[in-house]
């Protein structure tokens, strides 16, 4: 977790299948439901 004003200038120079996952600020929490959004993505993406 990166704060947006980091994340987006890698993100906008990627050329590559990206999704933004925009959650509300809790620090290097995250909720399970986020958790499992993240690994579907990489099962999904990353081979």
């Amino acid at each position: 977790m990166c704060p947006a004003t980091t994340s987006y200038i890698v993100y906008n120079i990627l050329d590559a299948n990206k999704k933004a996952l925009i959650i509300p600020m809790n620090e290097h929490w995250i909720s399970l439901e986020t958790g499992h959004s993240i690994m579907e993505w990489i099962g999904k993406n990353l081979k």
